[in-house]
C-alpha cells in the first residue's frame, strides 16, 4: 500500500475501497454499518467511547482519535496475502500512540479455522507463514487449529503496525452490529489463549508480545432501524437458536481445581440477578473467596464502590433470628432464600441487582478468578 492518503468524502469513499462493493455494500452488512457509524461520529463512536471508559483500564480513560484508514492492508511475515483490516485507527491514549485494528461484524463469520486454512497437506509457504504468525503471538500450532485464522492474522497485523509507528500499545477491536452478538464465542475462544477473560462492550488485557502491550475488545452497536434478520446467514440463525436454548445454570465448571467460565457467562440476555447468584455460588463451592474477600463483601461501603449496589453482597446470619426476617430490609426482601456456607459460617446473598451493575460485577468476577 502507498504512503499517501486522502480524506474520505462520506461513506461512499469507504465503498470504493471494498474488493466486492456490489456484494458487500448493503444496509445490514458490516462494511456499510461500520462506515456509517464511524463517519457519523467523525472519530470514535459513542459505543466505543463507553466501552473504553467501562473497561477500567487507565490507558483507555483518555483516548484521542487521530486518523482512520478504511480497508487497510498490512503485509504479513512469511509473505502471501496481506491482512486486510476493515479500519485502522491511529490514536493517542494517555499521551502514547495506540494502534487499533477494527473488524466490523454483523452475521458474517470469522472465516476458516486455522486447521482448515492450513489443510491436511500444507505447502511449505503456508507452513512458513503459520510458523511466523505463531512465533509472533507466542502460540503453539496444536492450540490454534480450531481457532479462526482471521483473528490470528489480524492480531499480528495490529502488532506489526504498532512496531512500525513505535507504539507501545495496540488493540484488536471487534465492532459488532449483531443483535445476537454472532461470533462472540469464537472471539472468546481466541482471546482466552492469552489467559484473558473476554467481555462484551469492554476491553481486556494487556498481554505483552514482542515488546507491545496487546489488548482485545468487543463492542456491540445495534441499529434498530435495520432488520438484521434479512441478512443473517443460516449459521447465524443456528447460533441464535442455540443461545436461546442454553442452560443458564451452567455457568461454572470445576477443572483442575480452578474456576473456569464459559463465554455464556457474559451473555447480556441472561438476567443479571440469576447470573450473579449462579456464579457467586460457584465461587463459594470451589472455595475461591478468601476470608478477607468475604469480609469485604459484607461491607456496605465496599459493595457500593465496587458494584454500585445499595446493600452488602453477603449478609452473615444471626443464629438467634429467623433467616426469613434477615432477608428483609425496611420490609422488602433484599436477599435470596438460599443459605450458603462460607468458612463454617452461614450467609445470604443479595438479590438487589440491576443492569447498571453488570459490567462492574463482571470485572470483579474476572479479578477473583484470576487470583
Amino acid at each position: 500500500m502507498g504512503s499517501y492518503y486522502t480524506e474520505t468524502q462520506g461513506i461512499e469513499s469507504w465503498k470504493k475501497e471494498l474488493s466486492e462493493p456490489e456484494k458487500q455494500w448493503k444496509s445490514g452488512l458490516s462494511a456499510k454499518e461500520l462506515a456509517l457509524s464511524w463517519e457519523e461520529a467523525n472519530g470514535f463512536p459513542l459505543s466505543i467511547q463507553e466501552a473504553f471508559q467501562d473497561s477500567g483500564i487507565p490507558l483507555f480513560k483518555n483516548t484521542t482519535f487521530l486518523f482512520g484508514f478504511p480497508e487497510y492492508k498490512i503485509p504479513l511475515p512469511g509473505g502471501g496475502t496481506s491482512s486486510q483490516n476493515d479500519l485502522y485507527v491511529l490514536a493517542k491514549a494517555s499521551d502514547e500512540l495506540l494502534t487499533i485494528m477494527v473488524d466490523g461484524k454483523v452475521s458474517e463469520p470469522f472465516g476458516k479455522t486455522v486447521g482448515f486454512w492450513r489443510g491436511t497437506d500444507p505447502s511449505s509457504a503456508k507452513r512458513k507463514k503459520l510458523a511466523k504468525l505463531l512465533t509472533t503471538l507466542k502460540l503453539e500450532e496444536e492450540d490454534v487449529l480450531n481457532k479462526r485464522y482471521q483473528l490470528l492474522h489480524q492480531t499480528v497485523s495490529a502488532l506489526i503496525e504498532a512496531k512500525r509507528v513505535q507504539a507501545k500499545n495496540t488493540l484488536l477491536l471487534i465492532h459488532s452490529f449483531s443483535k445476537t452478538a454472532s461470533g462472540f464465542d469464537e472471539y472468546c475462544e481466541f482471546v482466552k489463549m492469552f489467559e484473558l477473560m473476554p467481555l462484551r462492550n469492554s476491553v481486556v488485557g494487556p498481554v505483552l508480545l514482542n515488546g507491545v502491550d496487546v489488548y482485545f475488545g468487543w463492542v456491540t452497536e445495534v441499529n434498530n432501524n435495520i432488520n438484521m434478520e434479512e441478512n443473517e446467514t443460516p449459521q447465524a440463525i443456528k447460533e441464535k437458536n442455540t443461545t436461546i436454548k442454553k442452560d443458564t445454570n451452567k455457568f461454572v465448571t470445576k477443572i483442575n481445581h480452578e474456576v473456569m467460565y464459559s463465554a455464556d457467562q457474559f451473555n447480556n440476555d441472561i438476567n443479571i440477578g440469576e447470573f450473579v447468584n449462579t456464579t457467586l455460588i460457584g465461587l463459594i463451592k470451589n472455595r475461591q473467596l478468601s476470608n478477607e474477600m468475604v469480609e469485604w463483601l459484607t461491607d456496605t461501603e465496599y459493595c457500593k464502590e465496587v458494584f454500585d449496589i445499595n446493600y452488602p453482597v453477603l449478609k452473615k446470619l444471626d443464629e438467634t433470628v429467623p433467616s426469613s426476617e434477615q432477608r428483609k430490609i425496611r420490609g422488602y426482601n433484599r436477599y435470596w432464600t438460599k443459605i450458603v456456607y462460607i468458612h463454617q459460617a452461614r450467609y445470604l446473598i443479595c438479590n438487589d441487582w440491576h443492569e447498571r451493575n453488570r459490567v462492574k460485577y463482571q470485572r470483579w468476577l474476572v479479578r477473583v478468578e484470576n487470583k
